[in-house]
């Protein structure tokens, strides 16, 4: 049976395979910031996060991390890495939740 941790880890795998089409299509445009889904636990969220190019690239750089909207975190499973006034960047740090961002990393 699959556990809380390992569900909210695939929701925001799931969240970040749309942001990686995001970011195709952002690099094609000549916008400044791209509006990117909050890549939280929660599968309803729908709210947005608005990043330039750069920035989406800096989260990425590590399978773990993830770009959420304020007050999106799932302390339970990460911890905040960075927080700025339009998002926050957090880390998985549970066996579970880092086991499935790891494999399921689509870069790596």
């Amino acid at each position: 049976m699959e556990s809380s941790d390992e569900r909210a880890a695939q929701n925001e795998v799931l969240f970040r395979s749309v942001n990686e089409q995001i970011e195709r299509l952002g690099r094609e445009s000549d916008q400044r910031h791209v509006e990117f889904v909050c890549e939280c636990s929660d599968v309803a969220c729908a709210e947005r996060i608005q990043l330039t190019i750069s920035e989406y690239e800096e989260v990425r750089s590590e399978s773990r991390w993830f770009a959420i909207v304020p007050g999106h975190v799932a302390a339970r499973i990460e911890h905040v890495v960075r927080s700025t006034d339009r998002y926050l960047v957090v880390e998985k740090d549970t066996p579970a939740a880092t086991e499935i961002v790891d494999i399921s990393d689509p870069r790596d």
